[in-house]
């Protein structure tokens, strides 16, 4: 509606009011004379825009065409906003499962590392086969600590988008 306003026609009004001083040396003092010299002015002006090279026709084209630009920009920042988003969540669901892949990982290499600890005490395995063991236990320990914290953070954006607020529990 702003936009169009050029187009519209407009009216304006005027009122002056005047007064000429002449002649210090006159016979009337300077009231006399104010009030003797005294005009008055009214004005009243329309104007209709019908030829001015279509100027205001292509600014408000113009001004539509911004508006459309900055509606679609906002929508663009929305959209990565979305994705950002949506992206946390998906990394959270892959944190879970590999969370709780290390999980089970982790459970079965301690039992796989006690009974070779065993086998070990009976003379059944080697020294070098226990330290094979040892490593498979401490790497799956490690990946389940690393999944453990992977998760966490991931959680914790989510909640820091969700209510910006970022601790990590």
């Amino acid at each position: 509606a702003i936009a169009r306003a050029p187009l519209l026609p407009t009216v304006s009004t005027g009122f002056d009011v005047g007064t000429s001083f002449y002649n210090p040396n006159s016979l009337y003092n300077n009231s006399e004379q104010i009030n003797n010299n005294v005009s008055y002015n009214f004005s009243v002006n329309v104007s209709i825009p019908i030829f001015n090279q279509l100027q205001d026709v292509y600014k408000l084209k113009e001004s539509k065409l911004l508006f459309n630009k900055t509606q679609i920009g906002k929508q663009i920042e929305k959209n990565k906003v979305s994705k950002v988003v949506l992206q946390a969540i998906n990394d959270a669901n892959v944190a879970y499962k590999k969370y709780d892949s290390s999980l089970s990982a982790f459970q079965f290499a301690e039992k796989s590392f006690v009974a070779d600890q065993l086998k070990f005490q009976y003379g059944k395995i080697s020294a070098n086969e226990l330290h094979i063991t040892k490593n498979s236990f401490v790497s799956a320990q490690s990946d389940l600590i690393k999944s453990k914290y992977e998760l966490l953070f991931s959680q914790a954006l989510i909640q820091f988008y969700e209510n910006n607020i970022f601790i990590l529990d």
